[in-house]
């Protein structure tokens, strides 16, 4: 039961393109940052590197309906289509370089086990889907 909790909330999040055509919202200086530092997010849309990364910093979620469960918030991704995959890193890498960039930060680190600012500008890509997924933020 809880695989289809998660997989309700990813259906019901939206990963709006709007957001993409604003640009407004855009860094110059994270803009800047990922095309200097590519996040390999940008050429791997693969599970194992979404697990890879949950691994890699402890993520535990926070939402109620995941219950601090790890195994469960991993399990959902590999319910994921290659096509879904690729959107998510798509949103991750656009969210990464807004201006909520340093603000997004702070609230991974208030909210989950805290991880030094240049892990966070590696993965932040990837660490702001994990937000959304936890309904920690929306985009």
């Amino acid at each position: 039961m809880k695989p289809i909790i998660f997989i309700l909330l990813l259906t019901g999040i939206s990963l709006s393109a709007n957001a993409q055509s604003n640009n407004t919202q855009l860094d110059p200086f994270w803009e800047s940052y990922y095309v200097k530092n590519p996040a390999a997010i940008l050429s791997k849309y693969s599970v194992k590197d979404f697990i890879a990364i949950v691994d890699s910093v402890d993520f535990v979620p926070t939402n109620a309906n995941l219950k601090r469960n790890v195994s469960v918030f991993k399990k959902g991704f590999y319910r994921m289509d290659q096509k879904m995959l690729q959107q998510m890193s798509v949103e991750g890498l656009y969210q990464a370089k807004t201006k909520k960039h340093r603000d997004y930060f702070f609230l991974y680190n208030r909210t989950y086990n805290p991880i030094s600012e240049e892990r966070w500008n590696k993965f932040c890509p990837y660490l702001i889907i994990f937000m959304v997924f936890d309904e920690l933020i929306k985009i």
